[in-house]
């Protein structure tokens, strides 16, 4: 077990693996509670525009949020960074994958005035008012994405993202 410390908080994970920029993390969490109070602290600092201080190990770091996954077990996958701009684009593909959230939230945002107005104008009626919008997913924080998979840990050997495959993925760079 180790232990992830953030300033409000810390979190006993039980193992991870780091290269130069990105830390995988592997937890489970004891409850639901305490799930949630963690993917609370997420969401609020996912969209952080500047990176935070955490403590891993012993060891300080200064980075950020990345992907989250889980299950309904309370296993959880999520990545961070160890430097503050390890995220930014360099490419024009860089700059879409960098935008690409925001751009589908400003359109999905777009969408929900226009049925509101449709609404408002008699146009829709509010069932087909609300059988558009439950399609839609766009929020002021941003898109509500899923994170959450069947079972983690088959979903991580599936798509060879174990630990130990990105363990083995770092040693086959390094030769």
């Amino acid at each position: 077990m180790y232990l992830l410390k953030f300033e409000s908080f810390e979190l006993q994970i039980s193992d991870f693996v780091s290269d130069e920029s990105i830390i995988a993390i592997d937890a489970t969490f004891e409850s639901e509670n305490s799930f949630k109070q963690f993917k609370s602290f997420y969401y609020k600092h996912i969209e952080d525009k500047f990176s935070f201080k955490y403590e891993l190990d012993n060891v300080s770091y200064f980075g950020h949020f990345g992907l989250l996954a889980y299950d309904s077990k309370f296993n959880v996958r999520f990545y961070l960074t160890t430097t503050p701009d390890s995220n930014r684009p360099y490419t024009d593909i860089g700059v879409l994958k960098y935008n690409l959230a925001g751009i589908i939230n400003n359109h999905e945002i777009r969408i929900n005035k226009l049925i509101d107005i449709l609404l408002q104008k008699g146009i829709l009626t509010s069932n087909d008012a609300e059988s558009l919008s439950s399609y839609l997913t766009a929020t002021d924080k941003g898109i509500d994405l899923k994170h959450e998979v069947p079972d983690l840990n088959k979903y991580l050997v599936s798509v060879h993202d174990t630990l130990d495959d990105i363990r083995n993925e770092l040693k086959k760079r390094s030769h």
